[in-house]
Order: C-alpha cells, then structure tokens, then sequence
C-alpha cells in the first residue's frame, strides 16, 4: 500500500483537478446559450455583493474545517489550511463524490494531519453542514406549508431524509466508538465525537452562520434578475439554503444530478413561473460555479506571491 501512496497522490492531484475544470468548463459552455440572452436584465450590483458573499462563504467553509482540526488538537497553518481546502473541494465536480473527500486526506495528511483524524474529522464536517444547513432551513418551512405542490414533493421526501441521516449519525458513532475511543458511549459520538459540549456549540454555530451567508449570497443572485425584497428575504435565503440541504442529501440518496435545481424550480415556479425559475437555478449555479473558481485563483495568487517574497 505504502508503494502505491506515491501513484494514488499524484492521481488524486492536477490529473483530477484538470478533469474538475473540464466538466465545470462543459456545463458552463452547456448552459451559457440559456441565460446569455438575459444578461442585460441582471442588476450588477446586486450580482457583485453575490459573488463577495460567496467568497465569504468559501472561506468560511475553510475556516469551520480549522476549527473541526483544532477541535482534534490539529495546528495547521491557517492559509495553508484555507488553500488546501479549496483545493481539495474541487475534485467534488468529478463525478462520483468520493474524490473530493480522498483528496482532503492526501492534502492535510502532507501538512502532518494523521489521516485517520482527517477521517473522523469528514465526518464532523457532513454532521455540521446537515445541521447548519438544516437549522436556517427551518425558516422556510411556512413558505413550503403555503404550496400544496411542493408541499406533497418535499413531505414525501422526509421519511427518507430523516432515515438516511439518522443511519449516518448511528454509524459515525458506531465507527468512532469501535476505531477511535472505546470509552466513549455511543449517544455521546453520535453527534460531533470525541468534541466538547462548548466545541459542539460553537462549530455548529459557526456552521449555521455559514450557510446563512450561502442562502443570502443567493438571495443576491435573485435579487440581481428579479428584483429586491425585504419580505422575501428570509424566506427565500432559508429556502436557497433549503434546496442545498436536499441536494447534499442526495450524495446518500439516489435522487440523480441536479437535484437542487430541481427543488429551486419547483419551489420558485408558482411565484415567477417555470421558464424564470428554470433560469434562475442554471444561473445561480453559474454564479455558484465562477465565485468558487475566483476565489481558488485569488488563493493561488496570494501564495504565488507570498512564495516570491
């Protein structure tokens, strides 16, 4: 195994990260026809503080996972851990979703991150963005009781989300407590193992505000094409945030691609129809999409140059 560490690192470096680009490259190609014909109509401004929320999301997915190291007693240096990170989470758009998690081994196991805390530590990552994801959503939840369509859509899922989720969290703790600390019981792993209560606070706290800031960013996008308002900015955010949150479930269930659109579509078309909704989930993916690839390149320039130096 230790003979093949060498091959599966280089695999799982620019070899997979040229192919990420590649398939970013292809659905931006793919989807530019579709909505190059309503640039005229986006309001910049509102599109400009989208993108900077969103880098602000990005780094505060970075900064949560120093905080799940830290919390294991990990030191990482904190702009190493910010660009290896994002590096690493590039690899989530070549297609099968295990890539990006093999990366974040082969990233911080070089920054002397022992790969089995690395392990351990994805874990607490999927249980905090479940959370925090799920905690904001539940702002949300009159304006899906108020649609009988995506009412039925969203309840029919429930028993099916909350079973997966629930084996998840069983098995993370069935895993930490069999591997990592025997002495542990199982209900206290089964959320955030091996954490303080004080730590479990915080992290999720720091999770929920994350995608606060994500479900706002693409408020913002809205706002840029179909114009702003004070009364649906909650209620839009959580559900943006809502719409992330099934489709980050659908990496456990076989729910297809596009599952967010899906659920963006469903839930925006009785307010502004189907062809704008439609419209709004391909460029709000766009958007999603160019903001990430930004904010990698101003990492990468900010090492280039703290290299030169």
């Amino acid at each position: 195994m230790n003979r093949l560490l060498p091959y599966i690192k280089l695999l799982i470096g620019w070899p997979l990260s040229t192919i990420a680009i590649l398939f970013i490259t292809k659905f931006l190609l793919d989807n530019y026809s579709r909505i190059s014909g309503r640039f005229g109509e986006i309001k910049i401004e509102f599109l400009f503080l989208s993108i900077l929320l969103f880098f602000l999301y990005y780094f505060l997915r970075g900064f949560l996972w120093k905080q799940i190291l830290e919390s294991k007693e990990q030191k990482v240096n904190f702009f190493e851990n910010l660009y290896r990170y994002e590096i690493s989470e590039l690899k989530r758009f070549v297609p099968g979703n295990i890539w990006s998690f093999l990366s974040r081994g082969v990233q911080f196991s070089e920054l002397g991150v022992d790969k089995k805390i690395v392990g351990v530590s994805i874990l607490m990552e999927i249980q905090l963005v479940l959370s925090g994801s799920f905690l904001f959503s539940l702002l949300c939840f009159p304006l899906i009781l108020n649609d009988a369509v995506l009412r039925e859509k969203i309840i029919a899922l429930i028993p099916l989300s909350l079973t997966v989720a629930a084996i998840f969290f069983i098995a993370t703790a069935y895993l930490y407590h069999k591997k990592y600390d025997k002495n542990m019981t199982l209900i206290k792993s089964i959320y955030l193992p091996g954490v303080s209560i004080a730590s479990k606070i915080k992290l999720t706290l720091i999770s929920t505000f994350t995608f606060i800031i994500f479900g706002l960013a693409n408020y913002l996008i809205y706002a840029s094409s179909f114009g702003f308002s004070i009364e649906n900015l909650i209620y839009l955010s959580s559900f943006f945030t809502f719409a992330l949150l099934v489709g980050y479930l659908s990496f456990f269930t076989p729910m297809g691609l596009g599952v967010r659109e899906g659920v963006i579509i469903l839930g925006l078309s009785k307010g502004i129809g189907t062809i704008n909704s439609s419209f709004f989930a391909i460029f709000s993916r766009v958007v999603l999409i160019i903001s990430e690839l930004s904010y990698l390149l101003l990492l990468l320039l900010i090492k280039i140059i703290f290299r030169l130096r």
